[in-house]
């Protein structure tokens, strides 16, 4: 088989995902001539393809028709099963096993004696290399490439081992293909000193042309700015809205401003406070929220209230721990030397060291009372101390918390790794978290009140509102809330790795968590996941929060890769309402807005009342209920099933006062406003339209001719006079009622795909979503012939259509999880707003009589009430805000479009 590549690049993405392409590139372009577009054809998996076992066919193509096989040695790559997997196919397949290693982290050392690869378990190899090798190979060495400004062949020593990895690929010499390499360059200048001769004899054209040129390339650039945006968005929302608006400012487009509304909704957004070689360990704010201290492997650095840095106290050891007292002047710190240290503040913001206590291990934990005359340490010696103050820095006593129902006298059975003051001064408690996987509350003489137990590793972080609610995070991934008497209330479950850091706000209406998975998490007191904070580059040690209202809340994060952030959080505006024990396929307004009716797969529909309390659940049905329709006096309800039936169910009874059946699975329903007359439609095309003027004995008439397919909506507009339907068959059709009480169809439209939903506003205009992911847009008298207008979208089929009640926005549910909020227009769709919150399809939007609310339901088994209001001034508080974000320099901007 001919090879169609030089080389076959086999990495890891985590440890290699930035000197790979690189490596990639230098060796394509090395002694490159200038005529050719890569001297070398390198295959490197872009997009991951060894994830996935289906792609494992186009990789083993690649694999047999390689040359090389390169693999970039690390520890990632040394447990990345698909690199093993591609290394083991090709020294199964491949005859002559021409491989290359080169190391970019970790080791590889070659034992003379053994003939083998020294510490197989620990080096940098897979495990089918590490004694397949007789002889000590070829290989290069990167790993001491650590930065961005290193990977460049500008740096001679990143030079030099790239070019002796492309001799072997060559089959040259390193002396040899350097020759060439210069010999090109040589070759370029004078093809480039010619093309200056050519291009100032045409300078006419060339300047047409260079016009041209830069509008293509700053079109390209724009395109290459709106990939990294993408590439970036799942680890740092914040570089992804910087890259994705620096690419709108040189070449906007709609989907490039949709992805930047998509990322505005979605997520939050953070501002550098502080960046350090070291872990930043511990963050806290002074009660007034006048200081903020963080405490670092280096010392103390102190931010004022605008969080600008105004002061720094070196210190020779890692300081664990750091808290402020409740005037604000002076600070405790816990630290690797074993110290508990109060320090004061003079005007000048300088650090004065007042007072010491000396623990037998490393502090992990400090804390002042709210009256400032005690304070609280705890160390890894499995210790906790209550220290009385005199005027607030000098320890006068210290008095060891006793747990005296084990068989040692100490605090815990392991090491304190946290402890805590409540925030009051009445009923005061202490709270101390250990690595025995327990939580203790204490009161201030030092007597057990409380042992809390639930958590399954260790509490390394405790916290206690002012109503006396306890919190702990541990390395199980979890954090609790409990009450005062030692019950669980909620577990707060979203991280992916160990808990470090866990706090209530002031007012204990919400809780920040910080992880070991880079990432800090921001919690309602019910549990309810409000804002993930992606950014940080490793392990969040550190949080505080002061302020209580959502928007004005100061949110800060302190990480092991040595940064301290400010967040700027988005409240969604909606909650989830839990209703149904599955799928909700409907929810509907009632007449008063204060109530809504739901229908679910689980075969029941419930009307409840806005805040999600139930009020009644008709049961009834053999199969999931799909439709529903009620009367204005809320007296009658339609419920519509997959089991060939509509249940009529009247207010005061609670069973089914009517069955009306049908021949097929009921998809849509619609009940005039007065109760009277109802129509259905039906998986097989056909429409029933029923007189309910007697329950008893309802009188049916079907129109077999409506659709040839599924009915998927059916909307009874003015005086119940005009119905529109939208179906399957692909397409909308205008009814008029006529003086036998049936309806008549005048008008039809065809969209030439299946219509998924529809939307009418006053008979002057509709929208619909087709299943080929298109909005139609109708505009003008709907019974003589409007205008259409399409727009093809991309953002998934929208399964759901509302008008606002006074017809200025378009709300739309998609298949992506999200909706969309519109503006009506004449012959284009202008998004809005987008709302995340739903973890599944949604399945059916509604406005409330004022278009104060919307309503939406989804596959993920919930309600969600949108306060509109809320949502719009959140949003535009939002981008008001990220004027203060971290910002991309153009030297930023230049070092990205260079990789």
């Amino acid at each position: 088989m001919k090879n169609k590549y030089h080389a076959f690049i086999s990495y890891s993405h985590k440890d290699d995902g930035l000197i790979a392409p690189t490596l990639q590139k230098s060796l394509e372009k090395f002694a490159k001539p200038w005529y050719k577009l890569r001297n070398l054809n390198i295959f490197r998996d872009e997009g991951s393809l060894s994830a996935s076992p289906h792609l494992w066919d186009n990789i083993t193509k690649c694999l047999d028709t390689s040359e090389y096989f390169v693999l970039m040695a690390s520890p990632g790559s040394e447990k990345s099963k698909w690199v093993n997997k591609e290394v083991e196919y090709w020294l199964e397949h491949k005859a002559d096993n021409k491989i290359i290693l080169v190391l970019t982290k970790g080791s590889m050392d070659w034992d003379e004696g053994k003939n083998n690869f020294k510490d197989a378990e620990n080096n940098s190899l897979p495990p089918s290399l590490d004694k397949y090798f007789k002889a000590e190979p070829f290989y290069i060495d990167l790993s001491h490439v650590a930065h961005k400004q290193d990977i460049s062949l500008k740096n001679p020593i990143y030079e030099k081992e790239v070019l002796k990895l492309a001799a072997q690929l060559h089959g040259k010499e390193p002396k040899d293909l350097a020759g060439e390499a210069v010999r090109q360059h040589k070759k370029m200048v004078l093809v480039r000193n010619s093309a200056i001769i050519l291009l100032s004899v045409l300078f006419v054209i060339s300047f047409v042309l260079a016009i041209i040129a830069d509008r293509e390339w700053t079109k390209s650039v724009s395109n290459h700015l709106f990939a990294e945006a993408k590439s970036a968005l799942s680890n740092d929302p914040t570089q992804a809205l910087n890259l994705i608006s620096a690419s709108i400012d040189k070449f906007p487009t709609t989907d490039k401003s949709e992805f930047r509304i998509q990322i505005l909704s979605e997520h939050a957004f953070y501002k550098t406070l502080c960046r350090q070689s070291g872990s930043i360990n511990t963050v806290d704010f002074s009660k007034d929220g006048k200081w903020l201290i963080a405490g670092s492997d280096s010392g103390l650095t102190l931010f004022d209230r605008s969080l600008n840095q105004v002061s720094v106290l070196n210190y020779p050891y890692s300081i664990w721990a750091a808290r402020f007292s409740p005037d604000g002047n002076k600070i405790i710190t816990g630290s690797e030397d074993h110290k508990v240290i109060i320090w004061s503040m003079d005007h000048a913001l300088k650090f004065h060291r007042k007072d010491s206590f000396l623990h037998r291990n490393f502090v992990a934990g400090v804390d002042f009372s709210a009256d400032g005359k005690y304070a609280v340490s705890g160390g890894l010696d499995s210790m906790a101390w209550l220290h009385k103050l005199e005027n607030g820095f000098k320890i006068v006593s210290s008095i060891l918390l006793k747990d005296r129902s084990g068989k040692n006298v100490t605090t815990h059975n392991d090491q304190v790794a946290a402890v805590c003051f409540s925030p009051k001064n009445t009923g005061m408690f202490i709270l101390t978290g250990s690595f025995d996987k327990t939580a203790k509350l204490w009161n201030t003489k030092g007597e057990l009140v409380k042992k809390l137990e639930h958590h399954s590793n260790p509490v390394v972080a405790v916290d206690i509102s002012p109503d006396n609610r306890l919190l702990t995070g541990s390395y199980d991934n979890t954090a609790c809330i409990w009450n005062i008497n030692g019950e669980v209330i909620h577990e707060l479950k979203g991280h992916k790795g160990l808990i470090y850091s866990a706090v209530f706000s002031g007012d204990g209406k919400h809780v920040l968590t910080g992880s070991e998975d880079d990432r800090a998490i921001l919690w309602d007191s019910s549990g309810r996941v409000i804002q993930k904070l992606v950014g940080h580059n490793d392990a969040v040690y550190g949080a505080c929060i002061w302020g209580s209202n959502i928007e004005e809340m100061h949110t800060v994060t302190a990480s092991l890769d040595g940064t301290v952030r400010k967040w700027i959080i988005k409240e969604r505006g909606s909650y989830p309402i839990h209703t149904h024990q599955s799928i909700i396929y409907q929810g509907k307004f009632i007449n008063d807005d204060k109530h809504i009716i739901t229908c679910s797969e689980d075969k029941t529909s419930i009307r409840m009342d806005i805040a999600g309390n139930s009020s009644d659940t008709f049961i009834g049905h053999s199969a999931g209920v799909y439709a529903i329709a009620g009367s204005a006096d809320l007296n009658l309800m339609l419920t519509g099933s997959y089991d060939n039936t509509v249940l009529v169910w009247q207010k005061s009874k609670k069973k089914a006062i009517s069955k009306l059946r049908h021949k097929n699975a009921i998809h849509s329903l619609a009940m005039s406003k007065d109760g009277k007359s109802a129509v259905s439609g039906t998986a097989d095309g056909k429409l029933y339209f029923w007189d309910l003027t007697d329950l008893n004995a309802p009188k049916l008439h079907i129109d077999s001719g409506s659709h040839t397919k599924v009915v998927n909506s059916i909307i009874l507009s003015g005086k119940n006079d005009t119905m529109f339907t939208c179906s399957d068959d692909g397409f909308i059709k205008g009814w008029v009622l006529q003086p036998d009480n049936t309806f008549k169809c005048l008008i039809s439209y065809n969209m030439e795909s299946p219509v998924k939903s529809l939307a009418v506003y006053k008979m002057r205009s509709f929208v619909a979503g087709l299943e080929s992911e298109t909005l139609v847009i109708g505009y003008g008298s709907i019974f003589k012939k409007c205008k259409i207008y399409k727009h093809k979208v991309n953002y998934g089929l929208i399964s759901s259509l509302a008008f606002s009640h006074n017809g200025q926005l378009i709300a739309a549910g998609s298949h992506n999880d999200h909706v969309y909020i519109f503006k009506r227009s004449k012959n284009k769709h202008i998004k809005e707003l987008v709302l995340i919150g739903h973890k599944g399809k949604v399945s059916s939007v509604s406005f409330s009589k004022n278009d104060d609310h919307l309503l939406s339901t989804s596959f993920d088994n919930t309600v969600r009430l949108w306060d509109m209001k809320e949502v719009k001034r959140s949003y535009e508080e939002m981008k008001r805000k990220l004027a203060n974000i971290d910002r991309l320099s153009e030297n930023q901007i230049d070092s990205i479009l260079k990789r």
